[in-house]
């Protein structure tokens, strides 16, 4: 069976699907002076999430993406002061929401009619441990979060500040969550 690599180019950076298992992000460094020789950087992407058209990386190197996949085109990035643990899209795709190792989520919009545009993250809340992987209710109306201290937080969303309620009594970190069809039982 032949896989199909993805390559998306823009004027600074290129997205590279290798294999399973291997994903790499080229970025461009801006030159310091006039002679100086422009240089290429590669990082691992090491988070990705979908949305309807675009699809989002964090790299090894704090620095988020996120393309329109349909288009090849970068519409926006940013770079984190601390490494990225999870990404996820809003259920309608106008905002991206990740989460840094040391429990913060941020979010920031997302407007497809411009491209390479440098977000601005805005913090929406926080844990006090590693979040491992997080998610929007296909309602909407909440967002849940897990963490490496054993707990899983339903907060509603976009009013973030208020928490709905915990899941406790896990006798490991939770590394992954899904939510289930509806037609399950």
């Amino acid at each position: 069976m032949k896989t199909k690599n993805l390559r998306f180019r823009t004027g600074q950076a290129v997205f590279t699907h290798v294999n399973k298992s291997t994903a790499v992000v080229q970025q461009k460094k801006k030159k310091q002076d006039e002679d100086a020789v422009e240089e290429e950087e590669n990082a691992n992407i090491m988070r990705a999430a979908f949305s309807k058209n675009m699809f989002a990386a964090a790299s090894n190197d704090k620095t988020v993406f996120v393309w329109n996949f349909t288009t090849g085109t970068l519409l926006a990035k940013c770079t984190m002061k601390k490494k990225v643990s999870c990404v996820t899209f809003s259920n309608d795709g106008t905002e991206i929401l990740f989460a840094d190792k040391f429990g913060d989520v941020y979010s920031s919009p997302i407007d497809q009619t411009k491209t390479d545009v440098t977000m601005q993250p805005e913090l929406r809340l926080g844990h006090i441990s590693l979040l491992t992987d997080m998610f929007i209710t296909r309602d909407g109306k909440y967002i849940v979060t897990s963490d490496r201290d054993e707990k899983v937080r339903i907060t509603q969303y976009p009013e973030t500040y208020i928490i709905q309620s915990f899941l406790l009594g896990h006798k490991e970190a939770v590394w992954k969550i899904a939510q289930l069809s509806d037609d399950c039982t």
